[in-house]
């Protein structure tokens, strides 16, 4: 299906509910870098139901909202957003990740769709933990204990972030590419072909 916009990002969606999220591509952002505005920002969100195979209204999250564009250094730290945010899925929420530079990682859940409602549901403190020039920091998964999964893309390195101690710990593993989660029931593959 045809999207109203000429650029989403496919590598910075979530799907939640049936419903695939999608930022708008950082090509807005180069735009911008050349005068031309748009009126599209960073955390500017599309929204594609798979069940009607619709386009729905898009949504603004919460970060540029906040923000003035007043004066050459409030610019750039407004271009500079569309390269600290991404989306991911947490416990059947749409999560916003903002993570600014040696300071935090705020992660914003979506807590109503038709009234454009966010929640910051963490702002975890990241300047020990997380390198200022990683540009890609995806919340995974919460665990049942409130601990928190994260992937920091450019790395290949998996963090578990304990909200009760306010420390990271490293996943012991080789650097990894890519990370997905399988929600699925690995009962049900016994019977069928495994590919």
């Amino acid at each position: 299906m045809q999207s109203h916009y000429l650029f989403v990002e496919m590598s910075n969606a979530a799907v939640v509910g049936g419903v695939v999220y999608f930022l708008m591509d950082c090509a807005y952002d180069l735009l911008l870098f050349f005068g031309v505005d748009t009126g599209i920002h960073p955390d500017c969100i599309a929204s594609f139901d798979l069940g009607t195979e619709e386009w729905r209204r898009d949504i603004q999250g919460p970060i540029s909202s906040g923000l003035s564009m007043d004066g050459a250094d409030a610019t750039e730290e407004y271009r500079s957003i569309w390269h600290k945010l991404t989306l991911s899925e947490l416990k059947g929420s749409l999560v916003l990740a903002y993570h600014r530079r040696h300071q935090s990682l705020d992660l914003w859940l979506l807590t109503d769709f038709e009234r454009g409602l966010w929640v910051k549901e963490y702002s975890i403190q990241t300047e020990s933990a997380i390198p200022a020039d990683e540009y890609f920091v995806k919340p995974l998964l919460v665990s049942d204990d409130g601990r928190l999964v994260i992937f920091l893309a450019s790395t290949g390195l998996l963090l578990i972030y304990d909200p009760r101690t306010n420390s990271f710990s490293e996943v012991e593993m080789r650097c990894l590419d890519a990370v997905s989660l399988y929600t699925g029931n690995l009962l049900s593959l016994q019977g069928g072909d495994i590919v």
